[in-house]
């Protein structure tokens, strides 16, 4: 559920319908959304417990710019690790141009 609200509200930003990422089966992202010239990976979850290693796993393989999260938790950003919570989705265009 928490994966077709973000899904609509990026639908409803960008120019472009985010695309699904799965490493041969072993990991596996919500999201891939193309802005621009870069391409953002992004993993939602419906609460607060973050752990999880598909995220690890293509941040490591395609070391991204920016990587961007949707949970229950906080507004924050961790080196290119960008957690937006769940109910600022519909802010996720405005949030990038001033934290990216």
């Amino acid at each position: 559920m928490a994966e077709n609200a973000v899904l609509q509200s990026l639908v409803a930003q960008f120019d472009t319908i985010p695309q699904y990422w799965t490493s041969n089966g072993t990991a596996e992202l919500d999201f891939l959304l193309q802005d621009e010239l870069k391409v953002i990976p992004i993993e939602v979850k419906s609460g607060t417990n973050l752990t999880g290693k598909s995220m690890s796993v293509y941040r490591k393989e395609y070391n991204p710019d920016l990587a961007i999260r949707y949970s229950m938790n906080n507004l924050k950003k961790n080196e290119n690790l960008l957690d937006i919570p769940l109910f600022m989705a519909d802010w996720t265009k405005r949030i990038l141009t001033v934290n990216c």
